[in-house]
């Protein structure tokens, strides 16, 4: 079913949405520039995207099926694969040129770095830092060590 159905029944189903809609709308031509402006195809836009980080065990094994073409059976895997697949905030890979998920990036392709960052720019530790380090097994990638090392010191 394509979008603009969906949408169709959505609104049939909640008329009261049609006022929201109407101004969302109406924003969105004032802040393109307004109606001449669209009309002549001068158009200002401007992209904001939300990042939310996905946590670097379940993206390593989610990157790993996704680079095979294969799907994964584990809800939680699968979930990351999906995020991964509809990611916007990419970046090229230095060895192959190809586009790559910043969440794979990061907590897959670029560990050692990541390692050498956490060493030259601790992070104070948030509330549960201590648990994710009790279940960390690089602790030198996630930033563990320097966490348990100031609990140690306590």
């Amino acid at each position: 079913m394509g979008a603009a159905v969906r949408v169709a029944r959505g609104v049939a189903a909640r008329p009261q949405v049609i006022p929201v809609g109407v101004r969302y709308a109406r924003g969105l031509v004032r802040r393109a520039g307004g109606l001449r402006a669209m009309r002549r195809g001068r158009v200002k836009s401007m992209t904001f995207v939300m990042h939310a980080f996905m946590a670097a065990e379940a993206v390593a094994p989610a990157w790993a099926l996704l680079q095979n073409d294969q799907m994964s059976q584990d809800p939680k895997i699968r979930a990351t694969q999906e995020r991964l697949q509809a990611c916007v905030y990419t970046m090229a890979h230095p060895e192959n040129g190809g586009l790559v998920p910043a969440c794979a990036q990061h907590a897959v392709l670029d560990i050692a770095e990541n390692a050498h960052l956490r060493r030259l720019l601790p992070i104070a530790p948030v509330a549960d830092t201590q648990r994710a380090c009790a279940t960390s097994a690089e602790p030198a990638v996630s930033g563990c060590a320097s966490a348990q090392s100031r609990s140690t010191r306590r």
